[in-house]
């Protein structure tokens, strides 16, 4: 089971709200989900199904800049139970110390002698109990971040993308009925989307018909 992204996104946005943070969306290029707080401060969603952030670097460098960086705070959001109707956990982090442990996670994975060929530009950062490796136990490591929290992902927080009563199919010249293009094409972007991490309006498709 998964839960679909844009519940976690409007759990995270609730959380803030619910804290005394209202965010306002700001545009973005790709896959980045950016905010600003009514305080003016920048914020980078991250939205994860399981207890881990994965961080990308520019390069393997250990020192590269990292893909949570560029904004003045990163906001985590996971539901409590992995991949289940729970309640959520949120963490607000300035996204320089995030990007600070994501290095030392790094750096110490580096030091263990991994069989790597140099070229790996991921970092993680998982959110467990285990304090004995730095890229572990950030449950404990951020809980000064956390944020008070009892939002729920489940169906009572999605916000329907579609009518919620079915379009008719079409007959075809056979007299047997087929769903309209129109619902395939929404359907597959829900699918692309939940896939991608992004927002249905943020997927884009082409069909050429000739």
């Amino acid at each position: 089971m998964k839960i679909p992204n844009q519940h976690l996104v409007k759990a995270a946005e609730t959380v803030m709200s619910e804290n005394g943070m209202a965010l306002e969306r700001l545009p973005a290029k790709g896959r980045a989900m950016l905010y600003r707080m009514q305080d003016g401060k920048s914020v980078r969603l991250r939205t994860s199904n399981d207890h881990v952030l994965v961080v990308v670097a520019d390069s393997p460098d250990v020192d590269a800049p990292v893909n949570v960086e560029g904004t003045d705070m990163l906001l985590v959001v996971m539901p409590e139970i992995e991949r289940s109707p729970s309640r959520v956990v949120a963490f607000l982090v300035p996204s320089d110390i995030a990007a600070r442990d994501a290095r030392e996670g790094y750096r110490e994975w580096l030091k263990n002698g991994p069989r790597t060929k140099g070229s790996n530009n991921t970092r993680t950062i998982w959110f467990d109990e285990d304090l004995s490796q730095a890229s572990h136990g950030f449950m404990a490591r951020w809980k000064q971040y956390q944020l008070n929290s009892d939002v729920r992902v489940d169906g009572e927080l999605s916000i329907p993308e579609f009518p919620k009563s079915p379009t008719p199919s079409v007959p075809n010249a056979s007299g047997e009925t087929r769903p309209k293009l129109r619902d395939i094409v929404e359907d597959a972007k829900q699918k692309i989307a939940d896939a991608a991490g992004v927002q249905p309006e943020d997927v884009h498709i082409s069909i050429d018909m000739s």
